[in-house]
């Protein structure tokens, strides 16, 4: 641990060192494991900068129908190799076809090769992208000595074309568009830019990834000003320009129609034929609004009378990154022009997800210095079977990382995730919540009594969760890993379990996880789930506050998940855990015992026109309520169990009438309650009926009782 802190925050890139903290056991199995993965990084090392690519597809934006993918490639390999093989070198040179979205191999072709002392190999090769493809990066790897080398990559687009049926118009623009980046030297004017101009800017795809290297005329040249390559993350800012033509349907240009343009890091502006149709995080003048925007969709309605019916017709767009750094450009779409019919379709496309709602909070207002409350937005996805099942679900707070907003896991797809999980069987559904709040709240303060004080009441009353801290968890990324660590940590009422994916635990301050760990008894520390990872390539050196927090719980012998894997900080880094860490941390919280079932009973009498429910648990309840342990956090001692009941009319299959869940507060010296329906509030609708009670035992419905209504 003490060697990987020195690594880590000495910031020691990956091809340096293989330090990573696995779970596993001490066998034959890992060990093997082991030696593979340092036996590739040592293999790496020795070979970076010994091999050169070059990749060279006869188009990256595939017509239509068009599934075939020619290119021409060149491979050289360097002095120093060659020099310890005079009788040349064996080596194969694949093309490797993956989908963009998830990395996986769709297909591959593969060319053996023997160089001889000239060191290089060129050549053809063709690959056929599968059906449904509609985005895939092409890699040239060289296979050499027992190692592979990727040595080049590029995104192929596969187009859908337009299409036009009545007032259904669908016209797809990703694939090829001109590209010029100026960075903060120079400024065009979007709405002025013609193929003339443009012309001779190079091709690039844009929606598929970041600015890097490498991106169309984006080099270490342009982007650092002498500082050197190593700066390159930290410079990369200013203006990049997209232009593009394309050829509108005859008979589309009366249409009510919308540009779809994604996702683009910081904020854009975009102009149709010379006219600028709209601008996200850019005010009329082009500057920044101030507001962060990176995450957020961008698309905007075409005015009339702006399309070219049956012609060619130009779309450009400025892409701003802001300072201090980030990875910047036109990163995600969809990309294309829809009429509006079809834009409701695609964007609802009948797919489950984050949907977003808002209330009102007075600390939210407070932290901006403002009277009364303010609006504060949250995304809240609900599980699959919440309108069919009747019962309550745990519910996970999801906290939004720096300079971001509640937005940013909808863009990650962690809402699908979510879904994927709890249909493959690797949690139980829940209800996620993503609260916003300000890009640098840090989750701390008046940010932090927002979530307790305000959305956590607002929540439950909305919503059927499970009004338990054993069901209750919180996670969050970077600074929402942090958030997520502190504030669950300092609520134990309130929370059991926490997710923190590189959590900056050194912004906490006061609620650094470090200083509860370190203060804290154990026995209240085990009354929490805790997992936590951090990539060993982390640009902000978090890993070694992980390491800290790791080496006091393991003194302590507080039980939790901590790992240390290749990555640095970002969403690809903790994407491909998110399932399998959110599996191991709902398996480890408190699970429901069927039989507390048989502790609750329940009976429904009748007098007149009034319905009387009662409902009592067993003094063996006492050993399902719960407390936290003591601990300088601690609210409330006082063991407790909230069940809530509910008496319903049922006629033909339909209810009639549902009251409103009751909650009944357990507590050692409260073992029972009553409630009271009049009959008359249902009228004739009641005869016949069914009076049906039940009470909700954590996420279970036990039905207690019924009698029919003559």
């Amino acid at each position: 641990d003490d060697i990987g802190s020195l690594m880590i925050g000495w910031s020691i890139g990956s091809a340096s060192h293989e330090f990573t903290v696995r779970p596993g056991a001490f066998d034959d199995g890992f060990l093997a494991e082991s030696a593979a993965r340092a036996k590739d990084r040592i293999s790496a090392f020795l070979l970076a900068g010994a091999l050169e690519g070059e990749l060279r597809p006869e188009s990256t934006a595939l017509a239509p129908g068009e599934r075939t993918v020619q290119a021409d490639f060149g491979v050289t390999v360097g002095e120093r190799l060659l020099a310890h093989a005079p009788e040349g070198l064996e080596l194969t040179v694949n093309l490797v076809l993956s989908d963009q979205e998830t990395g996986a191999a769709l297909a591959s072709a593969g060319v053996p090769y023997s160089l001889g002392a000239a060191g290089t190999a060129e050549g053809k090769i063709a690959i056929e992208v599968p059906e449904g493809i509609a985005a895939a990066q092409l890699s040239l790897r060289v296979s050499l000595l027992g190692a592979e080398e990727e040595l080049a990559s590029v995104p192929i687009v596969c187009g859908r074309g337009a299409s036009l049926e009545g007032d259904i118009l669908s016209l797809d623009l990703s694939g090829d568009w001109h590209f010029h980046y100026s960075g903060t030297r120079e400024a065009l004017d979007p709405g002025s830019l013609t193929a003339q101009d443009w012309q001779d800017w190079p091709v690039v795809q844009p929606g598929l990834a970041s600015w890097t290297k490498g991106f169309g005329n984006i080099s270490d040249a342009n982007v650092t000003s002498g500082y050197g390559a190593d700066y390159f993350d930290y410079f990369i800012t200013g203006n990049g320009y997209y232009a593009r033509e394309f050829t509108l349907p005859e008979g589309a240009a009366g249409l009510d129609t919308v540009l779809s343009i994604g996702y683009v890091d910081d904020r854009c502006e975009v102009y149709v034929n010379g006219t600028r149709i709209g601008a996200t995080g850019m005010d009329a003048a082009g500057r920044s609004t101030g507001e962060t925007t990176w995450a957020q969709y961008s698309c905007f309605d075409v005015p009339e009378g702006i399309l070219i019916d049956g012609g060619v017709n130009t779309v450009a767009v400025r892409a701003w990154n802001d300072l201090p750094y980030g990875a910047g450009g036109w990163y995600a779409g969809p990309i294309g022009l829809y009429s509006r019919a079809a834009f409701e379709a695609m964007q609802g496309g009948g797919k489950a997800g984050f949907r977003e709602e808002s209330f009102d909070s007075a600390w939210a207002a407070s932290a901006g210095n403002v009277k009364g409350t303010a609006e504060v937005k949250y995304l809240v996805l609900l599980p699959e079977s919440y309108e069919t099942s009747g019962r309550s679900y745990p519910t996970l707070y999801l906290l939004h990382q720096f300079n971001s907003d509640h937005t940013s896991y909808r863009t990650d797809g962690v809402d699908q995730l979510i879904l994927e999980g709890a249909r493959e069987g690797l949690f139980d559904e829940m209800i996620v919540i993503v609260p916003n709040s300000s890009e640098q709240s840090w989750w701390r303060g008046d940010w932090e009594k927002m979530v307790t004080e305000e959305l956590i009441p607002h929540i439950d009353g909305k919503y059927r969760t499970v009004r338990d801290a054993r069901y209750r968890f919180t996670a969050g990324c970077s600074m929402g890993g942090q958030g997520a660590m502190g504030i669950a940590l300092h609520n134990p009422d309130l929370f059991s379990g926490v997710i923190s994916f590189y959590g900056a635990f050194s912004y906490g301050y006061a609620a650094d996880p470090r200083a509860a760990a370190a203060s804290e008894s154990a026995d209240y520390l085990s009354s929490f789930t805790m997992a936590f990872i951090c990539g060993n390539q982390d640009s902000y050196g978090f890993g070694t506050c992980a390491i800290d927090l790791h080496k006091l719980l393991v003194n302590k012998d507080v039980e939790h998940l901590f790992f240390i894997e290749n990555g640095g900080h970002s969403s690809s880094f903790y994407l491909p855990y998110f399932k399998d860490i959110m599996a191991w941390t709902r398996g480890h919280m408190y699970k429901s015992d069927p039989a507390a079932e048989e502790l609750l009973s329940g009976t429904i009498t009748r007098e007149g026109a009034v319905l009387h429910a009662e409902l009592t648990a067993d003094a063996g309840i006492g050993a399902y309520l719960y407390a936290p342990p003591a601990s300088g956090y601690t609210k409330d001692p006082e063991p407790k169990l909230i069940v809530p009941m509910r008496l319903e009319l049922v006629k033909d299959g339909e209810t009639l009438y549902a009251d409103e869940a009751r909650d009944i507060l357990l507590t050692g010296e409260s073992l029972g309650a009553q409630a009271s329906f009049d009959l008359s509030q249902a009228g004739d609708a009641a005869k016949g009926a069914k009076a049906v009670l039940y009470a909700e035992l954590f996420d279970r419905l036990v039905l207690l009782a019924s009698i029919d209504i003559p």
